[in-house]
């Protein structure tokens, strides 16, 4: 990955809505189709918004007050969402999930603590490799239902643009079981339930941004946040291109690679005026690296006076491989990256904003240890992630028991 240098120009008043399709490298699935993409991203343009600019501004407001210590941002939900025909049951327990680790951690806190789900739109996925090989058959790697399909077959792994839409329209039915939910949860009534998503799929993104009233900025309205992941923050990525210019607050997944350098460069590009709100450090160090490549990045902050929210991602810096090939994470090394990640945070003067976990409320064995202690052997028998390993309930509300000891 080159640096994001200084000299990079990314002039804020030549920005336009799909100015980022003039970068050479676009990281994202290959369509084959390109007439039908530009068919579907046309339908798409005049479709509703997902969500409200009134949403978007009452979350960056939370963001706000985070970065102050005020709030606490608890981001939460699948790896890779599977569009399935009923998603009203995944919604009640995922909604259930959340009130509980809220209960769990407010006394710990005691401020207010604002969900944002990893739902309604995570359902595409940048991959490490681009194909994957069964047998010798060699066919594009799986990125989500967005995308393609799980099942390993040429036809089902191409890039399908209509499935846009039918991301589009089951986002449109979790919103809706959200909003008859929310209603439910005394929890959620005050704070409401946000929606979040890594800003992958980029002609998903525009054909669903729109104006802001009275103004000539756009917000997506595919999420109330988006964040730029670890493989598109690259040089002349289409992907800050885009996201430089909407209005949404930002997340910057920020792994052990990222530098100081690349660190102020983004934060200059996506927040020039250095308001707050406007941006999250997702730190994803991994437990072996965090002490040592965190500490920099906060003090660079400091020195520059920088308005940031900063949260940890525990999970995806501690992705191992069983020995019988299952993609997994330990529980002891999610639980040690938060707890050194509280420490490092606090102790250079700053607020630990927010927590960013990938679970689900069903009992799925995906991560090894917790109370269940779950072994290698024991993968096999609930394994249902397509992509990234999930805590399961137990392990979540026993992670954010240990956490709410931490703060």
């Amino acid at each position: 990955m080159k640096n994001l240098a200084s000299d990079i120009q990314y002039d804020r008043k030549q920005w336009t809505i799909d100015s980022w399709r003039s970068k050479k490298h676009i990281i994202g699935p290959h369509y084959s189709d390109l007439k039908l993409l530009e068919e579907i991203e046309k339908k798409l343009v005049g479709y509703s918004p997902l969500v409200g600019y009134n949403e978007v501004l009452r979350l960056k407001d939370y963001f706000t007050k985070a970065c102050l210590g005020q709030v606490f941002i608890l981001q939460a939900g699948d790896c890779a969402e599977a569009i399935i025909d009923l998603p009203e049951k995944k919604v009640q327990s995922t909604c259930d999930l959340f009130g509980q680790m809220i209960e769990m951690l407010q006394p710990a806190l005691n401020v207010p603590i604002v969900p944002v789900g990893r739902i309604a739109g995570q359902f595409a996925k940048s991959r490490t490799d681009q194909y994957e090989i069964k047998n010798g058959i060699k066919l594009p790697s799986y990125q989500g239902d967005a995308v393609n399909t799980i099942e390993f077959k040429s036809d089902k792994r191409q890039a399908d643009p209509n499935r846009l839409i039918l991301s589009y329209n089951y986002a449109r039915q979790i919103l809706n079981d959200l909003h008859q939910n929310i209603g439910s949860h005394s929890l959620f009534q005050q704070t409401g339930f946000y929606t979040s998503h890594e800003a992958f799929l980029l002609p998903y993104e525009q054909s669903l941004a729109r104006k802001i009233p009275e103004t000539d900025q756009y917000y997506t309205s595919s999420a109330h946040m988006v964040w730029l992941g670890e493989r598109t923050r690259y040089y002349e990525s289409a992907h800050i291109e885009f996201l430089r210019g909407i209005q949404n607050p930002l997340g910057i997944k920020c792994g052990p690679t990222m530098t100081i350098n690349d660190f102020l460069s983004l934060i200059e590009i996506f927040n020039p005026g250095n308001i707050p709100g406007r941006l999250m450090a997702i730190i994803r160090m991994g437990s072996k690296e965090i002490k040592e490549k965190l500490p920099p990045l906060l003090k660079a902050a400091r020195h520059h006076n920088l308005h940031i929210l900063w949260s940890c991602d525990p999970m995806h810096g501690n992705t191992v491989y069983s020995s019988h090939g299952y993609k997994t994470r330990n529980f002891q090394h999610i639980l040690n990256e938060l707890k050194d990640f509280v420490s490092i945070v606090q102790g250079e003067g700053n607020y630990v904003g927010g927590i960013h976990l990938e679970l689900t409320a069903e009992n799925v064995t995906e991560c090894l240890g917790g109370a269940q202690n779950i072994k290698e052997n024991d993968l096999s028998k609930n394994y249902k992630s397509y992509c990234d390993p999930r805590l399961n309930k137990s392990q979540a509300l026993q992670l954010i028991s240990d956490f709410s000891k931490f703060l």
